[in-house]
């Protein structure tokens, strides 16, 4: 699975751009005077909490290319979570996992401070207190695992009726990975001490303002970990 890109909304955001790029400009329609902290407050809600009534007044666009943030977000952190675990789920599976990742991204714990203006454009700190629920989950992965061959064992063979049982080894763990991330919802872990992710948002000669993508990953990374 490769990873996917940050989507943006059409018209009111930039086209869809690999992580890493040089940046991306921002719409801020009806601000004469910028006023980065709300806009980017609207977009870390749209993107993590799936509310996005913020992200039309200050963005434009329509609801649909707004949900696109969520949805792509979420997508992204699924993907990230399988590759970080190496998983390769089906697509009945990822939907499951997506659906659940969304749910715990909705909880996530974040403030963006107020803007200040510098030479270059803006510099805006987001505040986080990451989600440590789905972070070096290795060891928890490893029991399930035997879990499942363990369970698989005990049920292959012949049965009484003269059939071959056998069972998916791989799909029984995938199942069982899914049930524990979803447990996890019900009690999710917080970090004790927030951590501060600063933006440098730089501004054109046009009056442009161009944010790095980089910046937003690793505010994706940061909400809910996964890397230990």
């Amino acid at each position: 699975m490769g990873n996917r890109m940050k989507r943006w909304a059409a018209a009111a955001l930039c086209a869809l751009l690999t992580l890493g790029l040089a940046g991306c400009d921002l719409p801020m329609l009806g601000f004469a005077d910028y006023d980065v902290s709300a806009y980017l407050q609207a977009l870390l809600d749209s993107s993590y909490k799936n509310s996005h009534a913020q992200f039309l007044e200050v963005a434009g666009g329509d609801a649909s290319a707004a949900q696109a943030n969520n949805d792509t977000t979420v997508e992204n952190t699924a993907v990230e979570f399988c590759n970080t675990y190496n998983l390769a789920m089906d697509e009945t599976q990822m939907g499951r996992l997506e659906e659940i990742l969304g749910e715990a991204l909705a909880q996530t714990r974040y403030t963006v401070k107020e803007e200040q203006k510098v030479d270059t454009g803006y510099y805006i700190e987001v505040e986080i207190t990451p989600i440590l629920n789905y972070q070096g989950l290795e060891p928890r992965l490893q029991e399930l695992e035997e879990e499942a061959h363990e369970e698989a064992t005990s049920v292959e063979g012949v049965s009484q009726e003269g059939d071959v049982v056998t069972v998916d080894v791989n799909q029984l763990y995938l199942e069982k990975v899914l049930d524990y991330c979803e447990e996890q919802l019900s009690q999710l872990q917080y970090d004790t001490a927030p951590q501060t992710i600063a933006l440098d948002i730089r501004q054109t000669s046009q009056g442009e303002l161009q944010l790095d993508m980089n910046q937003i990953k690793t505010i994706d990374e940061t909400v809910l970990r996964l890397a230990s």
